[in-house]
């Protein structure tokens, strides 16, 4: 198959990306050049594919040019070339293309209330799949969601592995925004008086900047260390060495790479209960789902509960990249004679 993965316009695709959406673009394109897919990405213009990189925006430039450059890219791309099908990661893509060449798949990574609208048009040329249960669940007054698959998320297993020893910090990953809820996490680190990192990136907005400096930035210290652009081996070793990842997000998550992660490295999940978290880390055996704040500090004294080699036979099991690509090209599959017979119905 010729498939083309349209991803967000302002973030980079790469192995060490910094967003979520991204690293799934990059399982894909590996697994599917591996398979003898061509696979085309488009992408950041610094963005590092197995397959072939169509550049969109470069780097450093505002939102609205970005997406402007982006789609201008895919209107040349696909005016001098055939795909079978379009794979749209993220983009608004899916309310700009009313006739795609191909059938368009847009995976729906966001939670329903950080979507500008509703993304079920009954148009016959677009597909949806969620990645997880609980995501779909939040659809459950549009009547189309029931008929949409769920897909779930992978990583790349084989680059996961637990760490010879502990250290004694926890750890939080992920973008710097107040919807994360890092704030819960100092709190708890520090009622316990054990070391906290913080790895994320803060975006240019200014709720995520302010956010960042209220609330991170004017209490780092010992007990507090931000590591803002770590290499991919720095974030694996502070994650393998872990005594648990700490989850306190105050919106329903739609996945959570980083839990996976996690459990590959043999590293607890401490969470609130939130979204598709409960699919993904199971309470008492890979972690612990909890409340609130107090229900994360008394997790925190439970940690030798939980064996590192359950952790990473339960990544083993349903964490897989490999999984995810068969799952998607299979989807690809069913879909391209979904629009066939739509179009010999017409």
């Amino acid at each position: 198959m010729k498939i083309l993965q349209i991803a967000y316009p302002f973030e980079r695709v790469a192995e060490d990306a910094a967003g979520g959406t991204e690293q799934m673009v990059s399982v894909l394109d590996e697994e599917y050049t591996r398979h003898g897919h061509e696979s085309v990405v488009l992408g950041r213009s610094d963005s590092r594919v197995a397959g072939r990189l169509v550049p969109g925006a470069p780097p450093g430039v505002d939102f609205e040019t970005a997406s402007r450059l982006h789609f201008k890219a895919l209107e040349r791309l696909l005016a001098r070339e055939h795909f079978d099908v379009l794979h749209n990661q993220g983009s608004h893509v899916q309310h700009q293309l009313s006739q795609p060449p191909a059938p368009l798949l847009s995976t729906l990574h966001l939670a329903r209330v950080l979507l500008d609208r509703l993304p079920f048009t009954g148009n016959a040329h677009h597909f949806y799949n969620f990645v997880s249960s609980s995501q779909q669940a939040e659809y459950a007054d549009c009547p189309l969601a029931e008929t949409i698959p769920v897909i779930p998320n992978g990583i790349r297993l084989d680059r996961f592995a637990p760490a010879p020893a502990r250290g004694d910090h926890f750890l939080c990953i992920g973008r710097i925004c107040p919807e994360k809820g890092y704030h819960h996490a100092i709190t708890a680190a520090a009622s316990i008086d054990a070391p906290l990192v913080i790895i994320g990136k803060v975006y240019p907005f200014e709720s995520h900047v302010r956010y960042f400096e209220t609330t991170i930035a004017a209490q780092l210290g010992p007990r507090l260390r931000f590591v803002e652009a770590p290499s991919i081996q720095q974030k694996r070793l502070l994650l393998a060495e872990a005594r648990a990842l700490l989850i306190p997000s105050e919106v329903a998550e739609t996945s959570s790479l980083v839990a996976m992660e996690a459990a590959a490295c043999g590293t607890p999940v401490i969470a609130f209960r939130r979204g598709a978290l409960p699919e993904v880390v199971v309470d008492g055996q890979t972690g612990f789902l909890v409340e609130d704040v107090e229900g994360m500090i008394a997790a925190m004294r439970r940690l030798p509960d939980i064996d590192p080699q359950t952790c990473r036979r339960h990544a083993e099991l349903h964490f897989s990249g490999k999984r995810m690509a068969r799952d998607y090209l299979a989807l690809y599959q069913e879909i391209s004679r979904t629009q066939s017979g739509r179009r010999a119905r017409c």
